[in-house]
């Protein structure tokens, strides 16, 4: 999912949606309920011998939100940032009772601001400054000027090798996400095993 300024708008909904909604079909059953048949899906899922619960199949497993603002415009979307903090602990909450997803944001500050504001910010809403790739699965971080879509492409890339990969924008990047959907998608075959290994970036656009 990718968003500029007010791009942001639909996708911040999606994102919630899947949080709240698609993710949490798969939610660990309260323990205090007296419903049996909420009393029986804990007692599976509780069990030693149980898989981890996996997001359900018509729903993205793995997320990846990049959004960039000016500095000058951030104040009008600490909306945005109060809702990353109910997202952190929804997701925390997931992970926690065995869910597999990955969930990734990027909020890129464009415009002339200085450490003192991009550390500010970070503090005041939890987000990693300067990025670390400590968790892999789960990262929320805040960097410094426009996104390096080439770098962002080439890691989808390496993450998703064999796999088809949905690009959602809103906003004025659609031609470079255009251009690095078309390069970055491969058709290559094993010398090993002669199979045929498919990289697709499939772009979808929001215009409103």
């Amino acid at each position: 999912l990718t968003g500029a300024g007010i791009g942001l708008t639909p996708f911040s909904s999606g994102l919630q949606s899947i949080i709240d909604h698609k993710w949490s079909k798969k939610r660990p059953t309260n323990t205090n309920s007296s419903n049996q048949t909420e009393e029986a899906d804990m007692s599976s899922s509780s069990s030693s011998s149980s898989p981890p619960s996996k997001a359900p199949t018509s729903a993205p497993t793995h997320v990846h939100f990049h959004w960039s603002c000016r500095i000058t415009d951030i104040e009008a979307y600490v909306w945005f940032l109060e809702m990353l903090q109910h997202v952190h602990n929804q997701y925390l909450g997931y992970r926690e009772g065995g869910l597999e997803v990955v969930l990734q944001v990027t909020i890129y500050i464009t415009g002339a601001c200085t450490e003192t504001q991009l550390a500010a910010l970070s503090n005041a809403h939890k987000l990693q400054y300067p990025a670390q790739d400590a968790d892999r699965n789960f990262r929320m971080v805040l960097k410094k000027g426009r996104p390096n879509w080439e770098g962002v492409f080439e890691e989808m890339q390496r993450m998703y090798k064999n796999k088809r990969i949905g690009v959602f924008h809103c906003g004025p990047m659609g031609k470079d996400l255009a251009y690095y959907c078309r390069q970055f998608s491969r058709i290559t075959t094993n010398a090993l095993h002669g199979k045929k290994e498919k990289t697709f970036f499939q772009m979808h656009a929001e215009v409103f």
